[in-house]
């Protein structure tokens, strides 16, 4: 008869077929077991595990059974023959089946994690949540996931990572660390660990809820708006007591551009837990780019009367740039930006800087509002610093590589009935929400956002994030990257855009994309999509400059925080968009915002000829067209045009001299 010691040597030596994937070699060495001790209770669990793999679901319930009767407190088998009985169609012997475990091994929250995710799936959610609550208040490693999730909040990921890793060796699938440590992937844009996690935490608890909300926001990283509110959906439909569920749903909805849904979801979570000042704010974001200005001040407003240092609700408040702050919000802003509690909060201090800045430009003091402009740059700059000599450097690579002769090779294949992007692009703040809204309100253009997916495609050719370069060591390998792309690939590069904006464009003959950085990359985007339309809009340098200075700016335009290093930034774009013009001639179209205001009807009308489209008189009354509008000129382009804005950097050109200085050279030819 074999030993322990072999038994435990066979046993191991199953585990390693397994690990190979080899599970015929694995059957083997269980049927040896088996044939010494056929009550071994490891050994049938086993088998039965390897029916499971094999869908020899009736198998696998013989051996599992014996497993559980040979050990009746063997969580692993029994949590795995209510498996089998699930995938043959039996939920209610699944369940039945772990509730019975539960009688007499009451404190085991693996198995009452079991049973909340069969539950979720049958509808019972009550019960569910009740199962999935024990199965928190049983969890061996509950004190070890709070400090890991406190860590977190706290801005410390490294400590949560370790901690959450920490959980995975003593229990390789907990749920919550493994969403935990995805959670941390994305936030790094390391997606495919990301991926990888939340695959295992699928298959131990598809069901929870905090599971589907990680799937909602691994898809949004990758601008997949259909799996994200599916997931999205699930989470409300799994928890919908649950504030956070209805949160994540509504912010998947926003991205959607389904801005009536969003608001309503915010709302159902808002009356689940009213005290939740972030939310009304998010709620107050979805009613402005729906033109619902006036119920957005009054979310705004709540917002800061549950927490009067949320500096990015005062902010939201002055982008609404036609809105101004009374004598009563200067003073109550004021006193929150001179107190201690902001200072460990500086993204809200920063905002609050700027929202002084817009409050005191409004009464003419130019003086404190550039100081308020200033303080809320510097201390954005603490933390997102730009680096003009890497810009200047992709710059000089796109010349070489984008020459005039590889420029002409772009992709010509499958493209003649897709729909046209028409890409406007340039700098923030130079008309660009004006020109969207223009050619969104002709009849065969439908209006999107700034779509993310040209810079996500460039980083991938790149083969590194932009966030974990390392300087000197890991170069991006992009835009050189992209002369190695076949005519095919380049092809399927032009499907995958399309396909993958089909949720924003709902297949209309032509649509926009406003991504502004989009104009380092037009040599790519000529490429991979030779219909496409290019519309280069352009202010005023100083004009242009200093509105993307006092813009606070949610994510990105990390070189609008120095007034110098703004002035580099506008002459490396105005070097590039040359090289553009002279290699892709004729591709690219100029919209002098100061022309379009004063000539109006005329600039639109080449606008449109450009863009192959006929002439509409909807578009010269762009300002009656209710689309959603995601950008800081939300409320602007919901007005006719006016030219007060064309010269309301001249108070502050006293302010402008590192900008001035800096764009000396080019301020005098700046439309050439």
């Amino acid at each position: 008869m074999t030993s322990r010691v072999d038994q435990k040597a066979l046993f191991q030596k199953a585990i390693e077929h397994v690990q190979q994937k080899d599970l015929t070699s694995a059957e083997l060495v269980m049927t040896e077991m088996l044939s010494e001790d056929s009550e071994e209770p490891n050994a049938l669990r086993m088998m039965g595990s390897l029916q499971l793999a094999k869908k020899e679901f009736g198998l696998a319930v013989d051996y599992l059974k014996k497993a559980v009767e040979a050990a009746p407190g063997f969580a692993s088998a029994v949590i795995e023959l209510s498996s089998a009985h699930h995938q043959m169609g039996n939920l209610m012997m699944a369940a039945s089946g772990l509730r019975f475990f539960l009688d007499a091994n009451p404190r085991n929250a693996q198995v009452w994690q079991a049973l909340a995710n069969l539950l979720f799936e049958m509808g019972e959610l009550e019960e569910g949540q009740n199962a999935a609550q024990k199965s928190v208040e049983f969890d061996p490693f509950y004190d070890d996931t709070r400090l890991a999730i406190n860590s977190l909040n706290a801005g410390n990921p490294r400590d949560a990572e370790d901690l959450f890793r920490k959980i995975l060796k003593g229990d390789g699938n907990h749920i919550h660390a493994l969403v935990g440590l995805a959670s941390l992937a994305m936030d790094r844009e390391i997606l495919g660990d990301a991926e990888r996690l939340l695959n295992r935490a699928n298959f131990v608890a598809p069901n929870f809820s905090h599971v589907q909300r990680a799937w909602s926001r691994f898809y949004m990283k990758q601008s997949q708006f259909d799996p994200a509110e599916k997931a999205a959906m699930e989470a409300v439909r799994v928890s919908p007591e649950s504030a956070e569920c209805w949160t994540s749903l509504g912010t998947i909805l926003a991205w959607g551009l389904k801005n009536g849904e969003a608001a309503d979801a915010f709302e159902r979570s808002l009356a689940l837990n009213l005290e939740q000042p972030r939310v009304q704010m998010s709620l107050g974001h979805v009613l402005k780019a729906a033109g619902n200005f006036e119920g957005a001040i009054t979310a705004y407003r709540n917002s800061l009367k549950l927490d009067g240092f949320l500096g990015e609700a005062w902010w939201s408040l002055a982008d609404l740039k036609t809105f101004q702050f009374d004598e009563q919000d200067r003073q109550q802003m004021l006193s929150s930006v001179e107190k201690p509690e902001i200072k460990d909060r500086l993204r809200d201090e920063a905002s609050l800087n700027f929202a002084l800045g817009k409050a005191y430009e409004d009464i003419e003091d130019y003086a404190d509002s550039f100081r308020f402009y200033a303080s809320g740059n510097k201390l954005r700059a603490q933390h997102e610093k730009f680096n003009v000599d890497r810009l200047r450097v992709q710059i000089q690579a796109s010349k070489e590589v984008f020459n005039a002769d590889f420029a002409q090779r772009g992709s010509d294949q499958g493209f003649a009935d897709q729909p046209v992007p028409i890409f406007v692009l340039g700098l923030p703040r130079s008309g660009s929400t004006l020109v969207d809204q223009i050619l969104a309100s002709h009849s065969l253009v439908q209006g999107t956002m700034e779509l993310p997916h040209i810079l996500g495609y460039a980083r991938e050719l790149g083969g590194v994030s932009e966030d974990h370069k390392v300087e000197g060591k890991t170069p991006s390998r992009y835009p050189g990257s992209v002369a190695l792309l076949s005519k095919d690939d380049k092809a399927e590069l032009g499907k995958r855009y399309l396909r993958e904006t089909q949720n924003y464009h709902g297949g209309s003959p032509y649509f926009v994309d406003k991504m502004p950085n989009n104009f380092l990359h037009i040599g790519l985007i000529a490429q991979i999509l030779p219909q496409a339309v290019f519309v280069d809009t352009r202010r005023h340098p100083l004009a242009c400059c200093f509105s993307t200075y006092k813009q606070n700016f949610a994510r990105g335009q990390t070189f609008s925080y120095d007034l110098e290093t703004l002035g580099h930034y506008y002459l490396s774009y105005l070097e590039l968009m040359a090289h553009w013009s002279a290699v892709l001639p004729g591709r690219i179209h100029r919209v002098i915002y100061e022309d379009m205001v004063d000539d109006t009807e005329h600039q639109i009308r080449g606008l449109l000829d450009h863009c192959g489209l006929g002439f509409e008189a909807s578009c010269l009354s762009f300002y009656k067209n209710e689309r959603v509008v995601r950008t800081a000129s939300a409320q602007q382009v919901r007005k006719p045009i006016y030219d007060s804005s064309k010269d309301a950097w001249r108070g502050f050109e006293g302010y402008l001299g590192p900008l001035t200085q800096t764009l000396g050279p080019i301020l005098d030819n700046w439309k050439n």
